[in-house]
């Protein structure tokens, strides 16, 4: 209601430009703002590739007892909806059958516990390990320790986080579009994992294929962070 009573007529008093940086972003404006094309500008998410070109703070396995066990890292806060982790979880139990040892790890703000809840209903709540959040420097080292990273599961996009692994050379897997950014084509295996969603199975079988081979998950890795 706001967006048609206010932003919308105030667009009409201002020749502004809109930056969209993707998909999700360039259909909400065009629809909601009704805004020409001309007057809407693709411009991807940018993300510092060197960030993680730094030593590690800490060995996050070894801080958390982590040890050699297979490691899923999903990271951001844990947003109703948005990134609530109920798809990972839902994905585990499947997960375990083919790889038992494996741990996610969930590094971000809880916002919502559902997923938590999720979990102890489907006899996985062991299986994952909560950190909660930490400060932005401490990022690079379970980033560091990852084999895998997941958390865009719900077709809203690619956010920054998502973008800052892929460029520390982690494979990322993702429900996303490959038109998520406009003018860039995302290939499936290429530039990020893509799976369908609301398909566990498919996620479980996905990450169980990259866990269990290295050379799959440094190749992978590269084509990413290029």
């Amino acid at each position: 209601a706001i967006d048609h009573a206010v932003v919308r007529n105030m667009f009409r008093l201002v020749d502004a430009t809109i930056v969209a940086p993707d998909r999700f972003t360039d259909r909400y404006t065009r629809s909601r703002y009704g805004r020409p094309a001309e007057r809407v500008v693709n411009i991807p998410i940018g993300v510092d590739v060197t960030r993680f070109d730094v030593p590690v703070p800490f060995d996050a396995r070894e801080k958390h007892g982590v040890g050699a066990r297979p490691l899923v890292l999903s990271i951001g806060h844990v947003i109703p909806l948005i990134r609530d982790r109920l798809a990972l979880v839902e994905a585990l139990p499947r997960l375990r059958e083919m790889v038992p040892e494996v741990l996610v790890m969930i590094v971000g703000q809880v916002y919502d516990d559902s997923y938590q809840r999720r979990a102890e209903e489907l006899g996985v709540a062991d299986a994952i390990m909560t950190v909660g959040k930490v400060p932005k420097n401490d990022v690079p080292a379970y980033v560091a320790a990852a084999d895998v990273e997941t958390h865009d599961l719900e077709h809203w996009g690619l956010g920054t986080a998502s973008l800052e692994v892929m460029a520390a050379g982690v494979p990322v897997v993702a429900a996303v579009h490959r038109d998520n950014f406009p003018g860039i084509d995302m290939r499936d295996g290429e530039s990020v994992v893509i799976v369908p969603r609301g398909e566990p199975e498919v996620l479980a079988t996905t990450l169980a294929k990259l866990l269990k081979n290295r050379s799959l998950r440094d190749a992978m890795g590269a084509k990413q962070r290029a």
